[in-house]
């Protein structure tokens, strides 16, 4: 049987005696009542006990006083650098080549102008042209240029909403009834619609 998931770190203090006496008198409870946990006590009381004996048993050794630094130095050697070790050591070895240092130096300032000369024209990158630069528009809305595009009614309504009201009345007000009527006509002959 197995033991209470949740008695088995206590079981292990019990029996190496490290458990508070009020949790001690608990678990004894507990034990008397559970048969996973009573065999698991008694297992670890027989491997506590074959541990002391052994203990018992072995000479009293003392490694000798280089042994301690020989282990620290060993220990130390097998960290591995933090990354801003390794980004100190790679620019130290970095500097000692200058032909190295020189050409990584060009290489950087390349490409932060390239980065500002970019961002400060940005290009069409499908077709090689310079992106349009934005220019304010005014409020009042440009009366030559009322084509009937989508791209006229997006510039009207980025000048202000009142002007793309006016000017879709104005064309509204312009169709005649004729066309209307007829336009209407073949919307409801259509079937497809």
């Amino acid at each position: 049987m197995k033991p209470c998931s949740k008695n088995r770190k206590r079981i292990v203090s019990f029996v190496t005696g490290i458990l508070p006496d009020e949790d001690a008198e608990g678990l004894k409870t507990h034990l008397q009542n559970c048969a996973g946990c009573s065999a698991y006590w008694k297992e670890m009381t027989q491997l506590t006990d074959r541990l002391k004996a052994a203990e018992d048993r072995l000479p009293d050794a003392q490694p000798v006083s280089s042994f301690h630094s020989a282990l620290a130095h060993r220990i130390g050697s097998l960290r591995k650098p933090t990354t801003l070790a390794h980004f100190v050591e790679v620019t130290q070895s970095w500097c000692l080549n200058s032909r190295l240092a020189h050409a990584a130096l060009v290489l950087i300032v390349a490409a932060t102008g390239a980065f500002l000369m970019f961002r400060s024209h940005p290009v069409d990158v499908q077709y090689g042209n310079p992106a349009p630069i934005p220019v304010a528009i005014s409020s009042a809305p440009a009366k030559a240029d009322l084509t009937v595009t989508l791209a006229g009614y997006h510039r009207v309504a980025e000048s202000s909403l009142d002007a793309l009201d006016d000017l879709l009345a104005q064309q509204a007000r312009s169709i005649s009834v004729a066309e209307s009527f007829s336009i209407s006509s073949l919307s409801k002959a259509d079937p497809a619609n």
